[in-house]
């Protein structure tokens, strides 16, 4: 069961603007290219719970 807002289940990453990864240090790099991939898996319409398991994103900062 899907219990996400309407307006978070019609995400167009894009118009979101670009960002150059090379322009950022190796560490934040990992760390920006890892956020896209859980972007990107929670957009398809994965659970948070599985994408934070692989991709170790802890989302309470």
């Amino acid at each position: 069961m899907n219990r996400r807002k309407p307006e978070f289940q019609t995400i167009d990453l894009s118009i979101w603007p670009m960002v150059d990864p090379l322009a950022l240090s190796l560490e934040k790099r990992e760390a920006f290219e890892k956020m896209c991939r859980a972007i990107g898996s929670y957009v398809a319409g994965k659970a948070v719970r599985v994408i934070r398991r692989p991709r170790q994103i802890c989302l309470q900062k």
